[in-house]
């Protein structure tokens, strides 16, 4: 029987964060996982995984295309410290957002190298505020696509 090996999501949301912490210079971190204490992370930047579709390409592989979401986050209110205001965490926001579409951009770009077929934005970026701790934060989904061939097909 053929050695078969499918795409694994996980090593592929690494790559794709490893990629974004050399692109960005406004999160503090960028990370694969949203960590469980932000407050001394964020502003933060992480990917997390998403749906998935693999469709079968031949007897031994998929076409895969992972569903991933940059989450940006930042302090929208913090009552330690009332000079960060509402509008300073808006503009946190827009920065992580255009500094990970010109990251995405590049990505594409390197897509083969970075072991991707393709990789573009899918959709409108989803914002919200979520409340840990007593802390407010700002966050923003951006949906991603990553087109990617099964390790057997990269390796022929």
């Amino acid at each position: 029987m053929a050695d078969i090996q499918v795409a694994s999501r996980m090593v592929h949301r690494k790559s794709l964060a490893a990629f974004l912490k050399t692109q960005m210079d406004a999160p503090k971190a960028v990370l694969p996982y949203v960590p469980a204490d932000l407050k001394s992370q964020a502003p933060l930047t992480c990917v997390t995984s998403g749906p998935t579709t693999r469709k079968r390409d031949t007897p031994q592989s998929y076409e895969n295309v992972f569903g991933l979401t940059i989450r940006n986050i930042a302090i929208y209110s913090l009552e330690s410290e009332p000079d960060w205001t509402p509008e300073m965490a808006e503009d946190m926001i827009d920065t992580l957002e255009h500094q990970a579409s010109i990251a995405l951009l590049h990505a594409d770009q390197q897509a083969l190298k970075l072991g991707f077929r393709a990789i573009s934005r899918n959709g409108t970026s989803i914002p919200d505020i979520m409340k840990v701790n007593g802390v407010s934060y700002l966050i923003e989904g951006i949906p991603v696509l990553v087109e990617v061939d099964d390790e057997s097909q990269e390796q022929s």
